[in-house]
């Protein structure tokens, strides 16, 4: 990239990315029994000669390698002793890092003869961190010299003629300890490792490190990034939505409701923030723009909102398809590409009108992903009535599966019988890859698409008059909405004050001419008979005071003509009001049917009643739409779901053709082939609409895919993931939305902060870049148009304030400690419900870390309780803050219970760290402290901040308790909050 700060900023997470890398893996095996056995046959049969052999053949699938690892190290333990003596920062880390780190990766061919090795930058840094040659560790100049001397020195080791393969190992491995500076042992049994593997070697480094070279090489800058990372100085005024009048009117106008919606329960409509959300990225905005973000706490309706934005995109590409005679009519021919020997596929790419609808899915949180991948084309996500109406006949679900979107194939690859459609399929790992292309071929989908009953032209006319009923119902509700608004009685109402006002104007005026008029005439009677002054015996002569007198009546009719005036004006102002009056009395007379019916139909309209209810209610309430119109839009989706069956199938050449460029990309040699990739996964996504991954995976599927290649990404739980993890993608993105929550779960960074600081200080680039509480989010939010400023002043996305999960008291404490009491509560109470949640009070001596045994014994006894009232295992969680506690609760817990109810499954399913729960929910969650009065530092990390209260308490649908220490975490922060909305109950 050309900008130099922008540059400067992904060199920084370049270095920070590598130095979080180089651990075991965990499929890693001991180098002993039947492993090392093998090893020493295979040895044994080999010679010098085959490994030059194996090293010029081809690449064979039956060519195996394996990988040792040597030089290992707890990751923790090292990262301490830097922490300690290069930073002197001798703080406790709370949640130990498990991971094992490896300083040198071994690769050996099948006959264990050398092959070459690998050294994580991480291992290398560190060991220049203890030598204290800063410099080299941040930029490591010296970095392929190291590696190569020592590859040298272990090649001649391991390669050694006649010498015993364990000697051999151990050498080397002490070679490497003694390289790195490491403690460790000779025994090779100890030594882990991957055995007899065909695919290359897990990443040594980062899953981010090869995009964000990558995107450093590139010749231009990406608008896009340079969004994300603050940089662009374009980016118009921010929009501040929240409460903001004439902005959400205008935006949810009829006519900007999307034609499309999913085919959800009528009855229930987005909320006002959440349809703000979906307009804004179906691009209803006044401000274009290709960086847009959500804010939305636990329980207020993320997903929901996507379905609604995913649903709108398949109708406007409908919308395109339908206009074409025939479905080929919607590709063009690019030229045929030889993939195998003989064989050539023609390479298609759709018109320019059919491109920019696919959708890409991504997350840092592999549960996000697989929930997308696996909600939206399950049946129990189509309902056209709520749960609660089952004996009704659910239309949406039967047209759905009379349209059969490949049912079937989406069945197999998510290994489920249960989905309507293949809506939306997992992509990023290479397994899930593997399963999609062995379940999706060129063969397959020959058969597939062959197979369908239905005609185009049916299919076109369907859709059309769907199309039609919502456009008709729109206009009907704009007329009525439109009169409607014009029947405004506040200006009635304002009107008649006006005219009392000018009634009592003209009294006033008419009381002082009538006032002024008796001043003339007792002047005049004055004047009258008033002496005159006798001039000689004849003649009388008036005096000055009979001039003085008429110069006042002149006056006082002057007064009376200005008077006059003024109530000639002030009636003709009546006139007015009167007139307004009537012709709004009117107006109200002729809309009241139009009223009668708007309440009958549960229709909002945006007037000053709506702006005068209080926020609760606003926030809660959808103008502008009627259940009719939500039913015409969710058929129109599922008439869109037709027609694009019918395209696919009569377009299955360029659609399986795509597929196979896509699954053979390797094969595409020429860099003017990447534009059949590029093109083919565009067609790809008219089979498969939403394709997902995990942000770790996107190197790897997209590993061919340049700049602007991909059409419209979200990232869901965006507040979970490194910046840096989202460049590849984001470089890749024509439009990138961020959804996620800053408030939950913060990322998950090893590195510790004083080392990032550094790193962030030799890069000349701020700290908030590189700290380990900054997550995609944050620096998403700071790129976007559309948002809000909190009370501190920070700018976020889009906010979500409707919360429709939890109960009393979870709703209230999260609200007051993370949310500031915007949130809404949006669940109906149910008036019958009994309140369990509790602070059950449990304290102990901790055994291990935070781990107070007495705590888990108090967990069961609730446990068992509600599992005799008839609440199911299963429908409960049990979190902790800390790894120590959650190993505590593993192994004490069943032995607590004693009658096999508590499962090894059932544990690593419903036991965990808080982290591992964002995103799930369960009836009951349990939230166990530990800690006691020596390990009190980790109770005060755990409340430093609200985010792990937060997520505890938001995973709560009905009940939620809190074990622990009540006396002595009372008055932390944020748990004082739990204390006054919970109540105590002694253990």
């Amino acid at each position: 990239m050309k900008n130099k700060q922008a540059n400067q900023i992904l060199r920084a997470w370049d270095l920070a990315e590598k130095i979080s890398g180089g651990e075991l893996d965990k499929k890693a095996k001991w180098f002993s029994g039947d492993i090392r056995k093998t090893a020493y046959q295979k040895r044994e049969s080999g010679t010098i000669n085959e490994k030059i052999s194996q090293n010029n053949q081809s690449s064979d699938q039956h060519v195996t390698i394996s990988l040792l690892y040597l030089g290992a190290y707890k990751k923790q333990d090292l990262r301490d002793s830097i922490q300690n003596i290069r930073f002197r920062d001798t703080e406790m880390v709370q949640n130990r890092d498990p991971a094992k780190g490896y300083s040198v990766a071994l690769i050996v061919n099948s006959d264990w003869s050398f092959q070459k090795i690998e050294v994580p930058y991480a291992a290398y840094f560190y060991l220049k961190l203890r030598q204290e040659n800063i410099e080299e560790a941040m930029h490591g100049q010296q970095y392929d010299d190291f590696k190569s001397q020592l590859s040298q020195q272990l090649e001649e080791v391991i390669d050694r003629k006649r010498a015993d393969l364990a000697e051999c190992l151990a050498l080397a491995n002490q070679i490497v300890l003694k390289t790195f500076k490491l403690a460790g042992t000779r025994n090779v049994s100890q030594l882990r490792g991957l055995f007899q593997i065909q695919d290359e070697p897990p990443m040594l480094n980062s899953f981010y490190t090869e995009d964000i070279e990558r995107v450093l090489q590139a010749s231009a800058d990406d608008s896009l990034l340079l969004k994300y990372l603050g940089l662009n100085p374009d980016i118009a005024t921010k929009q501040e939505v929240d409460q903001n009048r004439d902005f959400i009117s205008k935006l949810l106008d009829v006519e900007n409701l999307p034609d499309g919606r999913w085919p959800g329960p009528e009855k229930y409509f987005q909320s006002l923030m959440q349809q703000v959300a979906v307009n804004v990225i179906r691009d209803k905005g006044p401000i274009k723009t290709d960086l847009k973000t959500v804010n939305g706490p636990p329980g207020t309706g993320k997903t929901t909102l996507l379905q609604d934005v995913f649903a709108d995109t398949i109708v406007q590409q409908a919308k395109v398809m339908a206009q074409l005679e025939k479905p080929m009519d919607g590709f063009r021919r690019i030229k045929p590409i030889e993939l195998f020997s003989n064989c050539k596929y023609n390479a298609y790419e759709l018109i320019p009108a059919l491109q920019g609808y696919g959708i890409v899915v991504t997350s840092n949180n592999n549960s996000a992903v697989a929930n997308i991948s696996k909600e939206f084309p399950s049946r129990n996500k189509i309902r056209q009535y709520p749960n609660e109406n089952r004996e009704k006949q659910d239309e949406y679900r039967t047209q759905l599966e009379e349209i059969d979107y490949f049912s079937d194939l989406a069945n197999r690859i998510l290994e489920t019988a249960d989905s309507w459609g293949m809506f939306a399929v997992p992509m990023g790992s290479k397994a899930n890859q593997q399963k999609v292309f062995k379940h999706i071929n060129h063969g397959v989908l020959k058969k597939q698409l062959s197979v369908y009953s239905d005609s185009w032209a049916d299919a076109r006319q369907n859709f059309n008059t769907a199309l039609e009923a919502v456009h008709q119902e729109k206009a009907r509700l704009h007329r009525m909405i439109s009169i409607v608004e014009r029947a405004n009685p506040s200006v009635v109402d304002q009107a008649y004050l006006e005219l009392k006002v000018v009634d009592e104007g003209i009294e006033v005026l008419n009381q002082e001419i009538a006032n002024l008029t008796q001043k003339i005439e007792n002047t005049r009677h004055r004047l009258v008979t008033l002496p005159k002054k006798r001039f000689l015996i004849f003649w009388q002569h008036e005096t000055p005071t009979h001039d003085s007198l008429r110069f006042h009546i002149s006056n006082l009719n002057k007064k009376i003509e200005g008077l006059n005036e003024r109530v000639a004006d002030r009636r003709k102002e009546r006139r007015h009001v009167v007139h307004l009056i009537a012709q709004q009395e009117k107006i109200i007379r002729e809309v009241e049917p139009i009223q009668k019916q708007l309440k009958k139909e549960g229709i909002v309209v945006f007037n000053d009643d709506f702006w005068r209810q209080t926020n609760e209610k606003r926030q809660q309430a959808l103008p502008n739409n009627s259940r009719v119109l939500q039913n015409k839009r969710a058929r129109l989706f599922i008439a869109a779901m037709r027609l694009r069956k019918v395209f696919i199938c009569e377009a299955r050449v360029p659609i399986s053709n795509a597929w196979e460029f896509f699954a053979h990309q390797d094969k595409l040699v020429f860099a003017e082939d990447t534009l059949a990739l590029t093109a083919g996964f565009q067609i790809m996504q008219l089979l498969i609409p939403v394709m997902s991954t995990t942000l770790a995976s996107v190197g790897r599927m997209f590993a061919n895919f340049g700049e602007n290649t991909i059409d419209n990404v979200y990232i869901d739980e965006s507040g979970q993931a490194t910046p840096a993890s989202a460049v590849g993608i984001a470089w890749r993105a024509k439009h990138l939305v961020a959804i996620g929550d800053p408030a939950q779960i913060e990322p998950v960074v090893t590195t510790n902060e004083a080392t990032l600081r550094t790193i962030a200080r030799d890069f000349k680039v701020s700290e908030q870049y590189l700290l380990p509480t900054t997550s995609v989010q944050q620096l998403a939010d700071q790129g976007s148009i559309y948002g809000m400023h909190r009370s501190n002043h920070t700018w976020v996305g889009i906010p979500l304030w409707v919360h429709r999960r939890c109960d009393s008291p979870m709703f209230e404490i999260a609200n007051e400690i993370s949310y500031e009491n915007k949130m809404v509560q949006g669940k109906p109470t149910k008036l019958s419900q009994v309140e369990r949640s509790r602070w059950i009070n449990s304290k102990g001596k901790a055994t291990n870390q935070q781990f107070v045994p007495e705590n888990v014994t108090a967990l069961a006894r609730i446990m068992k309780k509600r599992r005799d009232e008839g609440k199911s295992l299963d429908q409960m969680f049990v979190i902790s803050p800390f790894r120590a506690v959650v190993n505590g609760i593993t192994n004490k817990l069943p032995k607590e219970f004693n009658d096999g109810a508590i499962s090894k499954k059932w544990l690593q399913e419903h036991v965990g760290t808080v982290h591992r729960f964002q995103g799930k929910e369960a009836d009951v969650v349990f939230l166990i402290i530990g800690t006691d009065q020596d390990t009190d530092g980790g109770a005060d990390w755990a409340f430093s901040k609200p985010n792990l209260l937060n997520v505890a308490v938001t995973r709560a649908r009905h009940d939620f308790y809190l074990i622990g220490d009540y006396h002595r975490l009372k008055s932390k922060p944020y748990a004082e909050v739990a204390a006054r909305e919970l109540p105590l109950l002694d253990n």
